[in-house]
């Protein structure tokens, strides 16, 4: 680990269980499965500034080089990382791997691409939008007031007794002093939010389950739209063997949901 008076940055090594992985051929299944353990690097800081970014990025990266560096037989696409994180750190240059997904994925990117078509051929994942019938009672701008009374959920401040706990986070660097925390119950909600969010210019956040550690689900002085209140829910239809899960639901609600027909699946950081 490496730690300052501000800084501070930890290796996490990830020991999966690596026999049920090595069962299955590598090219079984579109996900890659690498009987390899993975690791991460953990950077924190107690100012959001671009020089304690950078130096995060720069340390991320000093590190993963001597993990690399002692990793023999490591493939090409297995040294760009996974996925989801951030590859300009772990190549020290930014915007090295411009579609990292394809680059790390390869081979196995285009059998992903058809399991993308055959469950969301409508790209609906992508193509989100939220509409405001002329006749809608949210077709002009929305007081404060007026939101507090249609929002059927719950509209924390920084004056509430909970506000704390409202923006909370997992991992304690990704919290931020939001403006408002909207604890939303059904679609509608979701939609009000956005648009008292809109006419009054105050940024947006999306709290699912409050997890990513880089403070993507808060915004400082902003609105904030959570689900994990009323819709951390997950439902599965064993015959077609699929689970639904709600925007705020988390891996317990999704497992316990799903073990009991005798399904699981797989999920990442």
């Amino acid at each position: 680990s490496v730690s300052g008076p501000d800084f501070s940055a930890k290796l996490v090594f990830e020991y999966h269980p690596l026999s049920k992985i090595s069962t299955v051929p590598g090219g079984t299944t579109a996900f890659r499965r690498d009987p390899i353990p993975s690791v991460l690097v953990l950077a924190v800081w107690k100012e959001d500034t671009e020089a304690n970014t950078e130096r995060g990025r720069r340390v991320a990266h000093e590190l993963a080089q001597i993990v690399k560096g002692g990793q023999e037989g490591m493939t090409e696409t297995q040294s760009l990382g996974y996925s989801n994180y951030d590859s300009d750190a772990v190549s020290g240059e930014k915007d090295s791997v411009p579609d990292k997904a394809k680059a790390v994925f390869a081979e196995n990117y285009p059998r992903l691409q058809n399991i993308k078509k055959r469950y969301d051929p409508d790209n609906i994942f992508n193509n989100l939008t939220f509409a405001t019938s002329p006749n809608d009672s949210t077709s002009s701008s929305l007081s404060l007031s007026t939101f507090k009374n249609l929002f059927k959920g719950d509209i924390v401040t920084p004056d509430d007794p909970d506000y704390t706990s409202a923006i909370d986070r997992w991992a304690q660097n990704a919290v931020r002093r939001a403006k408002f925390v909207a604890f939303a119950k059904d679609e509608e909600d979701i939609k009000l939010a956005i648009k008292y969010a809109c006419d009054e210019k105050i940024p947006i956040a999306i709290c699912g389950g409050g997890h990513n550690p880089a403070g993507a689900s808060s915004r400082e002085g902003g609105l904030v739209i959570d689900l994990s209140r009323y819709l951390n829910t997950a439902t599965a239809d064993p015959e077609k063997r699929l689970a639904y899960a709600g925007g705020g639901a988390r891996w317990s609600t999704v497992d316990e949901i799903a073990i009991v027909h005798g399904l699981a699946t797989v999920g990442g950081m």
